[in-house]
């Protein structure tokens, strides 16, 4: 039997359901169609590697929620790191020594939180469920399903 799929230039509107007992999502956002045309898989890569390609692509993509919210957590975790990060920075170039070793570490640790990001994305790029890292989760949630 002929099954009908979401066709070029139409719109589905995103529906979200949550598991409360854990931190995932499920988004029925088109079945891997996005508004720009790139696979949902590139997206969620260029959506969670670097933070310029995932402000751009949130801004970009209307219909896909999983990529929007992939892109929003890259933005949100790469901010706050960074801001974290200052401190370290100032202290590394203020007094060296010790603070360097303090800095590389954490340089390691931001290395190692944005390989795990982008392996989840690609992950559950197929799948289209969200994994969203407290505490940020609701708030990503909120602003990824709507599109202007």
């Amino acid at each position: 039997m002929y099954k009908r799929g979401i066709m070029d230039g139409e719109q589905q509107t995103p529906s979200i359901t949550n598991n409360t007992n854990n931190n995932e999502q499920s988004f029925s956002s088109g079945l891997g169609v996005t508004s720009t045309g790139i696979p949902v898989f590139v997206e969620a890569f260029l959506s969670s590697f670097f933070v310029l390609s995932s402000a751009i692509l949130f801004f970009v993509e209307k219909t896909n929620v999983y990529c929007r919210s992939v892109a929003l957590q890259g933005v949100i975790w790469f901010f706050v790191l960074f801001i974290a990060a200052f401190p370290f920075y100032l202290t590394c170039i203020a007094f060296g020594g010790f603070f360097e070793v303090v800095m590389m570490i954490y340089v390691l640790f931001y290395l190692i939180f944005k390989i795990f990001l982008i392996v989840i994305a690609l992950l559950r790029a197929r799948s289209e469920v969200f994994f969203a890292i407290p505490p940020f989760g609701h708030l990503i949630n909120k602003y990824a399903a709507t599109s202007d």
